[in-house]
Order: C-alpha cells, then sequence, then structure tokens
C-alpha cells in the first residue's frame, strides 16, 4: 500500500527529529528533482513521485524533465527558464504544469539552481518543485468572481442606461414663444439608478451660458 501526503509529512517529521539526511530529501515536504545538463531526470525524491504517480524507473534516468510538463509550459520551459538559468543560473517561483502519470495535471510552483561545473561549464540542476492545486484553485475563483462582478456592474449599467432613456424625451417639444434646450446632469458617472427627473425651467443668458 502506498503512503499518503499525511504519511509522508510524519516520515519527514521524524527524519528531522534524527537528523536523517536520507529521509529528509526522500520525504520533503515539495517535490525534489536533479537534472544533467541536458536536462535529463538524474534523481527523484519520494515526494515528487507520490504526488505524479510515476515509478522511478520510468523517469529517473529515462525522460527528460521537460517531457514531464504540459505543451505550453514546456514552451515557456524553452524559451524562458532554461535561458535564464543558463544566464543566472537560477530562476524561482516559475508557475507550470506537471503531467502525472494518470494523465491529469499538477499545478506547481517550481524553483530552480544550476550549479557551476570546472571550466564555466554549467553542470546538474536542482530543482524543487511545490504544489500550487490550492493556490491555483483560489486564483480561478477569484477571477470567476471578478467576472461575475464585472458582468453585474455591466447589466446595472444597462437597466440604469433603460430607465434614464425613458425618462428623457427623444426631442425637444415645440411649443410656439419658447425655446427649449435640453442638458442632461447625471448624478455621479450616470451609471447608477437615481432621482432622474425631465422637466423645462426658463432660465437667463448667464443660465444659458454656464449650461453650454
Amino acid at each position: 500500500m502506498s503512503a499518503g501526503p499525511g504519511d509522508v509529512a510524519d516520515s519527514f517529521a521524524s527524519a528531522l527529529l534524527v537528523h536523517d539526511p536520507e529521509g529528509l530529501y526522500e520525504l520533503a515536504p515539495c517535490g525534489y528533482l536533479t537534472l544533467s545538463a541536458r536536462g535529463l531526470i538524474v534523481a527523484a525524491n519520494q515526494t515528487f513521485l507520490l504526488w505524479t504517480g510515476y515509478a522511478a524507473a520510468a523517469v529517473v534516468k529515462s525522460v527528460p524533465f521537460v517531457n514531464l510538463l504540459t505543451p505550453g509550459s514546456r514552451v515557456f520551459y524553452e524559451t524562458h527558464v532554461r535561458p535564464l538559468l543558463h544566464m543566472t543560473g537560477r530562476a524561482n517561483e516559475i508557475a507550470m504544469d506537471i503531467v502525472r502519470a494518470d494523465g491529469s495535471r499538477l499545478p506547481v510552483f517550481v524553483n530552480a539552481v544550476m550549479e557551476q561545473a570546472e571550466g564555466c561549464a554549467r553542470g546538474l540542476t536542482r530543482v524543487a518543485i511545490f504544489d500550487a492545486t490550492e493556490r491555483r484553485r483560489y486564483e480561478l475563483e477569484l477571477h470567476a468572481e471578478k467576472r461575475r462582478a464585472q458582468e453585474s456592474e455591466r447589466r446595472l449599467a444597462v437597466v440604469a442606461r433603460t430607465l434614464q432613456e425613458t425618462l428623457v424625451p427623444p426631442r425637444h417639444p415645440r411649443i410656439e414663444g419658447l425655446d427649449i434646450a435640453t442638458a442632461y446632469r447625471p448624478a455621479g458617472s450616470g451609471a447608477e439608478i437615481g432621482g432622474d427627473f425631465y422637466d423645462v425651467f426658463a432660465v437667463t443668458e448667464r443660465d444659458r451660458k454656464s449650461v453650454v
């Protein structure tokens, strides 16, 4: 029977208490990979294997790390992350999606450090992987709530505009002996439903200039 996340956390805590280096690596609260200079996975801890559902033999010394990424994440890794690692030696808080063994996606944040080998050549890359499932769910819910609020504001503005249009006649009434002009002054931004009214007032020349 495979260990669950709670079992891994308990085992990691035990390893921490007895200062067990192997346990600290294998049962760390994050996935941990070591990549060769060409990006091949040469080591993976048990946390990463548990999260992704892969057997060690299926990934270690068998596939490049980019092969486990979704197409979009793979393109981003090749065009942004890999060049950044070669230029600066590190990349932090990179959002990606890993394809699990069952085909589902695991949202993650990736921190990576590329070691400097002899002769100034780049060597192994150490990669820490953090489960971002809850963070991604929160962000999606936040975006959905924002869209609902924007749609609600749009609908309210339509209602306000419709009510305003029903109060303002499409053309000025023609009354012999009177010169009638219309000025519309909404309350606030004009998008709220307020106490709009329409009426005719006698104005002086000074009032006329202020309206214009």
